[in-house]
């Protein structure tokens, strides 16, 4: 058995499929952000396959609706949108704005395109609907003075018709909340609040005149109709069930709401009460409903939308999330899952390490290192801050020790800290809340700007030295002169005051030019030019609402103004060299300007909401922008282009850098926030990961790494080509491919009423005979790794009928067939759930552990210690499963035949049954590096291991095929992570005089190896980064390997020691998990339990730090797909 040899045949073809599609189409990159704001409202396609929602992040989504991915985000309007609808055919999308911007964009659902707007709307477009018949748009829509229906050409845009509304007085106004026509009835519906006369009005239809009927229910705050039965249902204060028609009402539930859906066969409805909804049947008891959807949102729903078929429901709410339910047993359906991203408040670029200090709206620091391009969350202790903080200034000096100086939103004091020892140096209260900081260009001074109205200025012994009064309301901005004589403070009074720092007075208060309050200020460094920023974010269309002030600093004189943003400018910086400046606005833009001409240079758009701050870097060649879309961009300064695209999660522990052209680079755990779409269709990354996932191409076109540093990053690549069988060359031409089809794809439901589905394949191929069909679910092999095998059938097609068990929750199936040339089909997905009633799972321990040898030179201390450890931590988490069963095998019970025999034990598990499987041991490598766990009795040659020894092949096949799809293995041995034969060959050691392992390596400790002679190990592939190309590609690349399905955890690395110390009794990885363990100690979510993910970033980085970095874990195998709750238990003794 060959350590690097592919897991089946023909899985060195994994990837081909992506040629065929490439040729095709080019794949898109999308990284999975959710919305970032509040969600107003969302609709499905009528086909029922998509579903579009619109939010206050000014954003349109298009979902799947199987695999709850994103398909893209359609950008255009410029305020938040308030709601949508699909046309009959789902070609087009309607979207309507609120009171800010006023208008109706119709957009190409296909193209993602604007292809019609509709300006000039009376204010908030509460509701829009699309006749395609007519082919007209109908709304309600108002503002704070005026609503009413409207009627608009589809094709041209044209105003056709429009009926104000009754509207009271103004203490009483509001507009119509909602809004529905039944063409082939001839009506038109609408529903308002507070209302005098009439709440609820039914017009003829498409004439609008006069309401042909009215009635008042106490308030309405939305209907829906079914034009089935001409039923329609009004739910505010009240639910009321009327017959549109005869116009009469039907019934009255019990109950209030705000939003409501009622199926097309007028069977039910749907209502949504703050954060729960809740189902009445029409025919049923009004007092009570049938179903109740809770424990999904944590804050007001403001929309729900039933699916064509009414199997589906799907809320949308004040908490940024949407939620796809089943309607008949109210579950959730795991569906729609994106992940926060971190919205960056403040930038600062750390010139002595290259890197982006990203300040957050959690009160968080994040650093980005731009030459190794990943992220690491700063351990940077930032003192107490209050909760939901966010960092408003981030500076770093530019002469002198490198220190970081910043101040938060609701904080009253000045932090500087030290990068480098991640501690604060010292805190300076600035009296109010903090808005600007800034150390002098000679470091002499340190001033801040609050709430307070005062300028304050410290020495650098942190002394206040002055306490600056002029202003009448907060200081938002100042900025020093070059020469650090002078200080210039401006904020929400409109004033931009000059300070003398040498005698601590005003100096001058510049002529008045602002209207609105001034946002930030800069000096050039060649005291040429004063420029202040100012405008007023709720201001959209008010003429000079956004002021560029150029002043002549020497003078202190007005010189011009500046145009080219339409909304409130944020900030404004010089680079360097003080060539160029850069504003950044709530247009989403920013611009960059020629000092010498005061002109425009590029004008850099891609963001999609407010640039919140920019910064140069320090070769003045890149800017950094941060805005509320969450997203960090790099732009090229002197071509005006982007070059990269920075999206951290989880308070900087996750990250995805994206370029332009669809490359990308990210965290393990990121790659989940990573998928594809071609041609509309949704395909997860590892369909594309193989080409796309290039860190030194991002590293490349960031611009800021060493070569060699590149060159270390395509080496990790190549590595990462050759073990999955590839070179470059064959990713770009094309190659045939068989393909694979679910022809019952339809019959599959997104939540499915019974344990198992059946799928009907369908495969073939023109040119080859098909070799086997494979089938996971989330990740693991349906029939083992070897697949469905029709190989000795010899055809080019096949049909097949598989039945599948699912698990409990989400299922993720994949199929793919192989021809025998070993090329596989491009994998098909599909989505389904299944909830099961009263699900206690049973739990697998099995525990091998050797310390006593047949050879008793070669015993260990603490190797059946560990085994004995592991097995009772996990028993002690009986009450968390049905049953737990304990399989140990200890010394010289651990045989390779009894190893073997667990498999028909396990093979009694159920799907949703959890298995560990955990050895301690010696681990060793025979002469061809093939990897072999040490039984009692193996024999210590190297060419005669595989007599006793257990092949970490055969290890693995203890669990594959098992129904269990929750795997877990744990090897506590040397070189149980995966091997490398270039790196293996590069040691400074003589694989051929190995003894028995003796040596006392740190006086307590001792490994669990073969000793050798010469234990430095010399890797010559080692890159600038300290790592080889295959460390590099283990710790860039997720494993596209699926093998069993199992997740497998090395406690070393393949050319690596397992160590164990005599002070704590165990191997030291053993050691580690029971610290995660213990009291949830790796419980860094705080959710109660310790994740997958918890326990690797845990246990390898204790692990490395107990040892000195001599000993470092590795995950041999991974599962993307389950990162499933592990340990529950709250006290291990």
């Amino acid at each position: 058995m060959k350590i690097l040899k592919p897991i089946y045949q023909g899985i060195f073809l994994l990837f081909i499929p992506i040629i065929s599609v490439f040729a095709q189409s080019k794949p898109t990159t999308v990284l999975e952000l959710g919305h970032s704001k509040a969600i107003n409202d969302v609709a499905f396609s009528n086909k029922g396959d998509l579903i579009a929602t619109v939010s206050d992040d000014k954003t349109i989504k298009i979902w799947d609706l199987l695999s709850g991915k994103e398909v893209k985000t359609l950008y255009g309007h410029k305020e938040d949108i308030s709601s949508i609808y699909f046309s009959y055919n789902d070609k087009y999308l309607l979207s309507g704005s609120g009171y800010k911007e006023k208008l109706i964009h119709i957009w190409d659902v296909e193209k993602g395109n604007i292809i019609r707007t509709i300006s000039n709307c009376l204010g908030k477009v509460h509701r829009i609907v699309y006749d395609g018949a007519r082919e007209q748009i109908i709304t309600a829509e108002g503002d704070f003075k005026q609503n009413a229906v409207r009627v608009y050409d589809f094709l041209t845009g044209d105003k056709k018709a429009e009926y104000f509304y009754n509207t009271p007085k103004a203490s009483n106004y509001q507009s119509i909340q909602s809004l529905e026509i039944a063409p082939v009835r001839g009506l038109l519906i609408t529903g308002s609040t507070k209302d005098k006369k009439s709440n609820l009005k039914i017009y003829n239809y498409p004439e609008v005149q006069k309401p042909i009927w009215e009635v008042n229910p106490k308030s309405v705050a939305d209907i829906a109709y079914s034009s089935n039965r001409n039923l329609l249902v009004a739910v505010g204060h009240e639910i009321h069930l009327y017959d549109s028609y005869e116009k009469t009402l039907l019934k009255s539930f019990i109950g209030s709401g705000n939003a409501v859906a009622l199926a097309d066969n007028g069977a039910f409805f749907i209502v949504a009460k703050n954060k729960e909804a809740y189902l009445y049947n029409i025919e049923g008891d009004e007092k009570s409903p049938v179903v109740s959807f809770k424990n999904g949102h944590k804050k007001k729903i403001n929309k729900v939308a039933l699916s064509p078929d009414a199997n589906f429901l799907v809320t949308v709410s004040e908490d940024n999330q949407l939620i796809l339910w089943d309607v008949k047993s109210g579950q959730i359906i795991p569906a729609f899952q994106s992940k926060p991203a971190v919205i960056g408040t403040a930038l600062g670029f750390d010139p002595e390490t290259q890197s982006l200090t990203v300040g957050t709206a959690s009160a968080g620091l994040e650093k980005v290192n731009l030459v190794a391009v990943n992220t690491a969350k700063s351990k940077i202790d930032l003192g107490k801050l209050r909760r939901n903080d966010a960092i408003e200034n981030l500076s770093y000096p530019s002469a002198g020790k490198n220190l970081l100086l910043m101040n938060t939103l609701k904080g009253t004091k000045v932090k500087v800290l030290d990068p480098k020892s991640k501690r604060l140096v010292v805190e300076l209260s600035g009296g109010g809340y903090l808005r600007d900081s800034k150390f002098s260009p000679d470091r002499a001074y340190l001033a801040s700007g609050s709430t307070d109205n005062k300028v304050k200025v410290w020495n650098k012994d942190g002394e206040l030295i002055y306490n600056l009064a002029g202003h009448s309301s907060l200081v938002k901005a100042i900025a020093f002169s070059p020469d650090s004589k002078f200080l210039v403070s401006a904020g929400a009074d409109k004033k931009v005051i000059v300070w003398d720092l040498e005698k601590g007075e005003k100096q001058v208060e510049l002529e008045q030019q602002h209207q609105f309050e001034i946002n930030s200020l800069v000096i050039d460094p060649q005291a040429q030019y004063l420029i202040s920023v100012s405008g007023n974010q709720g201001n959209v269309k008010v003429s000079n609402s956004v002021e560029l002030v150029v002043w002549d600093w020497k003078t202190k004189t007005f010189l011009k103004k500046l145009s080219g943003h339409s909304k409130a400018i944020n900030q404004v910086s010089f680079n360097k060299k003080g060539n160029l400046f850069a504003t950044a606005s709530y247009d989403n833009t920013i611009i960059l300007w020629d000092k010498n001409t005061l002109s425009q240079k590029f004008k850099l758009e891609g963001h999609t909401s407010g640039v919140t701050s920019i910064v140069f870097g320090d070769n003045d060649q890149k800017l950094f922008s941060a805005a509320e879309d969450r997203q960090i961009k790099v732009w090229d300064t002197q071509k005006g282009l982007e070059l990269a695209n920075i999206i951290t999660f989880n308070n900087g522990d996750d990250y995805i850098i994206s370029t332009p052209d669809n490359y990308y680079t990210c965290s393990r755990d990121g790659v989940k926030s990573v998928h594809f779409t071609v041609n509309d269709k949704i395909f997860l990354f590892e369909q594309f990961d193989l080409r796309l996932n290039r860190p030194d191409l991002v590293a490349k076109r960031l611009g800021m790494a060493d070569g060699r540093v590149i060159e270390a990053f395509k080496n990790a690549y190549l590595k990462r080509l050759d073990k999955m069988g590839f070179t470059e060359e064959m990713l770009s031409n094309d190659y045939h491919v068989p393909s694979v089809e679910i022809t019952n794809l339809k019959d599959i439901e997104a939540l499915s009423t019974t344990e198992s589905i059946s799928l009907k394949i369908s495969a073939k191929d023109e040119k080859y005979n098909l070799d086997r069909i494979n089938i996971w679910v989330n990740d693991v092999p349906l029939q083992g790794r070897d697949g469905i095998s029709v190989r000795a059938e010899n055809i080019k097609e096949v049909e097949k009928l598989v039945q599948i068990p699912l698990s409990d929750g989400k299922n993720k199936i994949q199929i793919s067939v192989l021809n025998q040339k070993g090329a596989e089909s491009f994998k098909k997905t599909i989505f389904t759930a299944y909830k099961k009633p009263n699900l206690k799972p049973d739990l697998y321990v099995v525990s091998f552990g050797v310390s006593e040898y047949k050879d008793s030179a070669m015993n260990l201390n603490y190797a059946a210690k560990d085994a004995q450890d592991i097995a009772d931590l996990f028993l002690s988490q009986e009450n968390e499963f049905g049953q737990v069963h304990r399989l140990t095998f200890f010394n010289e019970a651990c045989t390779k035949e009894n190893m073997l025999k667990v498999h028909e034990q396990l093979m009694n598990s159920k799907v949703d049954d959890q298995v560990v499987v955990f050895f301690a041991g010696h681990g060793v490598l025979d002469s061809n590096y093939d990897y072999f766990l040490g039984t009692h009795d193996i024999t210590f040659d190297l060419n005669r291991m595989k007599e006793k020894g257990l092949g970490y092949e055969d290890f693995e096949n203890i669990l594959d095929k098992i129904p269990a799809r929750k795997r877990l293995m744990m090897i506590d041995a040397c070189h149980s992570g995966e091997v490398d034969e270039d790196e293996m060959a590069s040691l400074d050691v003589d694989l051929s005089e190995l003894i028995p392992d003796a040596d006392d390596l740190s006086g307590m400790i001792a490994s669990r190896g073969f000793g050798m002679k010469r234990l430095n190990m010399n890797l010559g592939d080692q890159s600038l980064l300290g790592k080889t190309s295959f460390q590099l590609m283990q710790e860039l690349f997720p494993d596209l390997n699926k093998g069993i399905g199992a997740v497998v955890i090395g406690a070393a690395g393949g050319s690596e020691y397992a160590l164990e110390r005599g002070d704590i009794s165990n191997g030291v990885f053993t050691y580690s998990l029971k610290e995660c363990f213990t009291n949830l100690k790796g419980d860094t979510n705080k959710d109660g339990a310790i994740s997958m993910s918890e326990l690797r970033h845990y246990v390898f980085n204790r692990v490395k730090e107990l040892t000195g970095g001599k000993q470092n874990p590795t995950t041999r195998a991974e599962n993307l797909e389950f990162d499933y709750p592990l340990f529950r238990q709250s006290v291990v003794k």
